[in-house]
């Protein structure tokens, strides 16, 4: 066992963390030599970060570290969707928030919003390197930015 953010958790998790955050960096470097030129995310990498973001970050910043889930996001529904071939039964999440909790589905379901994009670009969207307006949303693109608003690190 090992110490985190999150409390005690195995190698693993650290290992996990590591890989998503020299990823993003790296995208980060390219991108400021070169935005046009920034070599995506690799795809499974890509979803195995989205993941990370749904079931550790969300749940962490909205009930953990902020005040809740903000009353207006209550019953909302957002589905992420990648569009490249991640492999089968992976590549889509439906997060829903309730009052005292947030809940994620892995599975292809219908959101108040969905944000459909390649792995790598979902993932930079959730991380807040892509605008929204880079990706495909399908419904209420209003709550699917005060979703990805409400959890920023920083």
């Amino acid at each position: 066992p090992t110490r985190s953010f999150i409390g005690e958790c195995d190698v693993a998790f650290w290992m996990r963390r590591q890989a998503h955050e020299t990823a993003m960096h790296r995208w980060d470097a390219d991108h400021g030599i070169d935005a046009a030129g920034a070599r995506p995310i690799e795809a499974r990498l890509a979803v195995d970060g989205i993941d990370e973001w749904m079931t550790l970050f969300v749940p962490r910043f909205l009930l953990t570290k902020g005040d809740g889930v903000p009353p207006d996001l209550v019953g909302a529904t957002l589905h992420l969707h990648c569009t490249d071939d991640v492999g089968p039964g992976t590549g889509e999440w439906l997060l829903r928030l309730t009052d005292d909790n947030v809940e994620v589905e892995r599975a292809h379901a219908k959101g108040d919003a969905a944000i459909r994009g390649a792995a790598s670009d979902l993932a930079l969207a959730v991380w807040h390197r892509l605008p929204q307006a880079d990706l495909d949303v399908v419904g209420d693109a209003e709550t699917a930015a005060r979703i990805l608003d409400a959890v920023h690190v920083g």
